[in-house]
């Protein structure tokens, strides 16, 4: 196998979906390899004895209809395809260029109606390639003699899906069962004939139809949970619209959006008034170099400090005539009165303040 084929097929091996882009993608890959198309159609088979045989069935059938070459390649080769490419089959009729039928949905229960039945007449089976079981659609009633044909040890297994799946099977090859196939699957709820399909909800085995009935609740229980979300568990401790600005919450109702937006208004007024502020910061405990230079120099309070010598120790004033204070001077050894003006006559005394 060359390099080419080998990114190939580890490209292949993270095909686990259903992709129309990732497909596309592939197939503009292989055909970027024209001398390796014989490798690349080996890989590609040597993939449908995995998990994804299906996936690898309709990337086969989409090459095949877009590429001649590969279809070529892939006719070649088909005696390496075992029991997938058995006449038939999707991959055989694919490889021949064939229309491709879509087979209507089979479950253990019956087919969608009995005229689908008729007319297409296709049974869902298993089969085990090299050990590993696959799921593959094969045309007519020989779906029990599956695997002898092309050497496989280990043959065709009915399908068992639940409990109550292998006698469903077993009806289906009876004449009577097909008259008592009514239930007509997910896609029930019309039919052919535009009635609703709830009323043709009929089982042939009266044993597996509670059973079938409490395994259809509680998948459905499974799916309701998984697709619910816990929005509600929440909506009970905090409400819907929340303000990204304090976090503030607010109902979803048009009382609770009327009070949002009277909310958001406010925080807006509040917003133009702190811009609208002329506010000035004052520095507190300034140091001694800005003590220094915003001192301020003012004219001092008194130019000089009046004493009046005084001979006698009462002196009252003679315009508001109250008691002067008169001190004792150490340094003249006198009586003094401070602050007060002297008359001119020299008969008298009076305060400074009372003066001027």
């Amino acid at each position: 196998m060359s390099e080419a084929s080998t990114q190939f097929c580890e490209l292949l091996l993270t095909y686990t979906k259903k992709n129309k882009i990732f497909v596309n993608v592939l197939i503009l890959i292989a055909d970027s390899f024209p001398d390796e198309r014989k490798d690349i159609a080996h890989t590609v088979i040597s993939l449908l004895t995995t998990e994804n045989c299906d996936l690898m069935c309709d990337f086969v059938a989409s090459l095949v209809e877009k590429s001649e070459e590969y279809r070529k390649c892939f006719s070649e080769c088909r005696y390496d395809w075992g029991q997938l490419g058995r006449e038939g089959t999707r991959v055989s009729e694919a490889l021949e260029g064939k229309e491709l039928v879509v087979p209507p949905e089979l479950f253990f229960y019956g087919l969608k109606s009995k005229e689908e039945y008729l007319n297409n007449n296709y049974v869902l089976v298993e089969c085990y390639i090299k050990g590993i079981r696959e799921k593959m659609e094969v045309k007519g009633r020989e779906y029990e003699e599956i695997g002898k044909d092309t050497g496989s040890d280990h043959g065709v297994k009915r399908m068992k899906v639940r409990e109550g799946g292998k006698e469903r099977m077993e009806d289906m090859g009876r004449e009577g069962s097909r008259e008592s196939v009514g239930y007509t699957g997910r896609d029930s709820s019309r039919n052919r004939n535009g009635e609703g399909g709830a009323a043709n909800r009929g089982y042939s085995t009266g044993g597996s139809r509670d059973e079938y009935a409490k395994d259809r609740t509680k998948s459905k229980m499974r799916e309701e949970r998984r697709n619910t979300h816990e929005g509600d568990k929440f909506a009970v401790l905090y409400q819907r619209i929340q303000c990204r600005l304090c976090a503030l919450r607010f109902t979803d109702t048009e009382e609770g959006k009327t009070h949002y937006g009277t909310h958001l208004e406010e925080h807006n007024r509040r917003k133009r008034v702190e811009q609208q502020k002329d506010t000035i910061s004052r520095t507190y405990f300034p140091n001694e170099d800005n003590w220094l230079s915003k001192k301020i120099e003012l004219p001092p309070a008194r130019q000089e400090e009046h004493k009046l010598f005084v001979s006698k120790k009462l002196v009252i004033c003679n315009l508001c005539n109250e008691k002067m204070d008169v001190e004792w001077d150490d340094d003249n050894d006198s009586w003094v009165v401070r602050d007060a003006v002297k008359l001119g006559d020299g008969n008298g005394y009076v305060h400074r303040e009372c003066a001027f």
